[in-house]
Formats: C-alpha cells, structure tokens, sequence
C-alpha cells in the first residue's frame, strides 16, 4: 500500500492506493465525520451494454464490477462497512450509492448484519438518463443513496440550515436538477466509467460534513469526492483506491486546486449545494 499527501489550501488530502478495507483498518478508530462510498454495482458483463449518443455501445468497467451471488455482495458489503463504521466519530455518518442490482444487499448488509440506522434513502433523479435500448421496462432515471448512522443511539450531524437554504424550504430526499459531470469535468475524470458529479458530492458534504470536517471515500475513482472536500473547505479528505491510473488522476485533479488553475467547473458545484 502506498499513499500521498497533498495540502490544498486549508485541506490536506491524503490519496491512498490499496485495498479498501485493509487501508481503513490502518487509519485511527474515530476520525472521520462523514464518509461518501459508490462501491461496486456487479453490473458488467461482457455483453453488457449502454447508450451513447443513440447509439448502442459496450460497457465494461472492470473485473472489480463483474457479477457475484447476492450472499456475496452481501457479505463484501458487511466487511468494507464495517471497516467505515469503525473510522466514524460519535456524530458520523456514511452516504452510500448504488442502483436496484446493489443498494437492497447494500442495506440488508449493513441493518440486518451491522446495526446500522437509514436516516434517509435520497433519490438522485438523473435529468438526462441514456434511453433504455431493450424496450422492456421503464427508463432507469435515477440512483439510490443510503444516508446511515453507526447506531440506534448515534447522533449525527445535520446542516438543517444550510440544506433548507438550498431551496428555502426543507430539503426533500428526492434530488433533482443535479447534472452529470460536464465534458469538462469527464476529462478531468480520466475517463472513468462510473464518475459521480461534483454538484451531487457537493450536496452529500453540505448535508451531512460539519464545515471543517473529514471526509472519506473508500472507493474514490477518479477522485470527486477528494476535489468536493477541497471545494467544500473540509480539513481533511481521504480517498482510497486500489487502481494507480485513478489515485494520478485524483492526484491531478488536487494540484489543479492547489496551484490556483482556474475551472469554471467548481463554481457550478457550490451553486449546485448552496443556490
């Protein structure tokens, strides 16, 4: 396992390359305020397929996102969740993404099997989703996000104010208008297949991270959730991968802050959280 450590501005972000759980086990018990994961669906297959530009086009995203058993996903599910739950701190709490495939193992793993607690399941309503191809069943529009506490007893964090300044009422768990990363923001992605917006990370943080706080990402891809806690002014911001092509690019996208470039990507991001 290696890493790197990098200060941006007020925020030092420390990119580790390694396996998921055994690099949280290797991070002090009690340390993050809020932790931010899109762990594999088990979705690709080698026939698998998608639409771009109305076309119909292979996917494949990785030997990491080939199908297993339902007990299996479960069983991953309990093992890296349980590694997170063990980094929070007393007022923590974890965001996970995921579809119909993922999210239901997603949640017996971590209700039936840890003792976790749902605060909300958000709905991400995706605004321009690729058409469904196969003519079977209705559009897939939108993803899941499970927004969990340790426990029972845990008390968590909550921007109440600044999530109902978003709209001027109580923010509701449906979130619409958030955009897929711009062509600006792909690039800046290195071509990632499953890279989450800025502007949907943003909202996670302003939520559920105190201002200050630490984030976390066990499965940081290309790094959004690194650039957001930048963006969003947290102290501390964690991000884990086991791929050497993602931690550079999550690596690059840090520098381009820290050495002042400008990205017209960023603003829309706060926008995004905070308008």
């Amino acid at each position: 396992m290696s890493g790197r450590m990098i200060q941006a501005g007020p925020t030092l972000v420390h990119l580790i390359e390694g396996d998921a759980i055994e690099a949280m086990y290797g991070l002090p018990a009690g340390s993050v305020d809020f932790i931010f994961a899109d762990p594999p669906y088990f979705l690709s297959t080698e026939a698998g397929t998608t639409c771009k530009s109305g076309k119909r086009r292979r996917v494949h995203k990785g030997e990491w996102d080939e199908p297993v058993s339902p007990e299996q996903q479960r069983a991953f599910g309990a093992r890296w969740m349980a590694a997170a739950r063990r980094l929070l701190k007393p007022t923590g709490s974890m965001m996970v993404s995921g579809t119909s495939h993922s999210i239901h193992h997603v949640h017996q793993a971590a209700v039936d099997g840890l003792g976790m607690v749902v605060i909300n399941e958000i709905v991400w309503s995706k605004p321009n989703p690729p058409p469904n191809l196969a003519c079977r069943s209705l559009q897939h529009a939108s993803e899941t996000i499970l927004w969990m506490k340790p426990s029972a007893r845990s008390r968590h964090y909550f921007n109440y104010a600044g999530a109902r300044a978003v709209t001027g009422k109580q923010m509701r768990s449906v979130w619409e208008g958030i955009l897929p990363p711009s062509k600006a923001e792909r690039a800046r992605g290195g071509g990632h297949k499953t890279q989450k917006p800025l502007g949907l990370l943003a909202r996670c943080l302003l939520v559920a991270c105190p201002p200050g706080g630490v984030a976390l990402d066990p499965f940081n891809g290309s790094g959004t959730t690194t650039e957001a806690g930048v963006i969003f002014g947290c102290s501390g911001v964690v991000g884990i991968d086991r791929d050497h092509h993602n931690v550079d690019t999550a690596a690059a996208r840090i520098l381009r802050i820290a050495e002042g470039v400008a990205d017209p990507v960023r603003p829309r991001a706060r926008a995004v959280a905070a308008a």
